[in-house]
């Protein structure tokens, strides 16, 4: 989608799509973790825990009384 998007000749987008292997997105993501060492619930525990580091705790601060 890239290559494309930059205006890259169909010629070159063609070369690239042939160096590919075509899966369904379930043999894809498996076979992307596998190359990372990880499964798909590893990397999603992982995601999550980076989220959580990233959002602020709400009990710290707590919101202002309504007048």
């Amino acid at each position: 989608m890239k290559l494309a998007q930059d205006g890259y000749s169909v010629r070159v987008v063609m070369a690239e799509v042939e160096k590919c292997e075509v899966r369904c997105r379930n043999c894809h993501a498996r076979v992307t973790y596998e190359r990372m060492g990880e499964n798909w619930r590893s990397a999603l525990m992982a995601r999550a825990r980076a989220a959580a580091r990233t959002q602020p705790d709400e009990s710290s601060h707590p919101e202002s009384p309504a007048d």
